[in-house]
């Protein structure tokens, strides 16, 4: 919570957790040209709308590449994890092929997220 008060010259500005005598004084002394806001208003990142749309945005091969650089791994070192050729990672990443169930879980497991991340 903010309590905000401005008069020529003055501007009291209060945040955190402000005592409710504290208020209940200022509104005493202010009366009605006291200005409180309430800034404990939170949004969840998964709701604003840049996040919307940059997970729309988000193909499982991006979800894949951003991963697979996030670990500093090459797609070689991937390939070779995941025990396929580097061609395929290339081909996973560049959306050419789909990201199977199976080949999910097994990245899920290399990069601690949800499988559903791929798919």
């Amino acid at each position: 919570m903010a309590v905000v008060k401005k008069l020529p010259m003055i501007d009291i500005r209060m945040k955190g957790d402000i005592p409710e005598d504290i208020v209940v004084l200022l509104k005493k002394h202010y009366g009605s040209d006291l200005y409180i806001e309430d800034d404990d208003q939170y949004m969840s990142v998964a709701e604003m709308p840049w996040f919307k749309e940059m997970d729309a945005e988000m193909s499982p091969g991006k979800t894949l590449r951003f991963h697979r650089r996030l670990a500093n791994m090459t797609q070689k070192q991937l390939a070779d994890t995941l025990g396929v050729a580097k061609q395929y990672v290339c081909d996973l990443e560049n959306g050419r092929k789909a990201i199977s169930k199976a080949k999910a879980k097994q990245l899920a497991e290399i990069f601690l997220i949800s499988p559903t991340r791929f798919l």
